[in-house]
This record gives C-alpha cells, structure tokens and sequence, in this order.
C-alpha cells in the first residue's frame, strides 16, 4: 500500500487538477482491475495507471487522478 500527501500552501481551490504519483513498482498493463485507490475517509475514487518508457527502456507506472482540495487543506 502506498500513501500520497496532498497539501495547498498558497490558498488556491485546487478543482479537478490532474495529478501523476510515481509508483514504488510497476504495474502491467492489463493488471489495473486489481488496484483501488481511497481517499482519507476510505471512499473509492476513480483513477488510472499511466505507463511511459523510462530513460533505460523499462516501463515506469504512474498513478493518475483528478482531485480537489480547499485552500491550505492537508490529505492523506
């Protein structure tokens, strides 16, 4: 499992802002069905891997989803 901290420090309403998370590990194309994603009070949120070549030719994942967060707010 893997935890992501999202924090505002400039007092902008983050709306629907696109974020990429790099993953401890690589995730196979076609084996996305087995993750999930949860925000702090444990609600499924939709999300999807993104996989790109990385510099020495193996494929790197990333976590892509849309989030909001109020002014000066902290999640986990």
């Amino acid at each position: 499992m893997q935890s992501f901290r999202l924090s505002d420090s400039v007092g902008y309403h983050w709306k629907n802002e696109l974020l990429f998370y790099p993953l401890g590990t690589a995730v196979k194309p076609g084996a996305e069905q087995q993750y999930s994603v949860v925000d702090d009070k444990g609600l499924s949120i939709p999300f999807q891997f993104w996989h790109e070549a990385g510099p020495d030719g193996t494929t790197q994942s990333k976590l892509a989803l849309l989030v909001d967060l109020p002014p000066y707010a902290r999640r986990t």
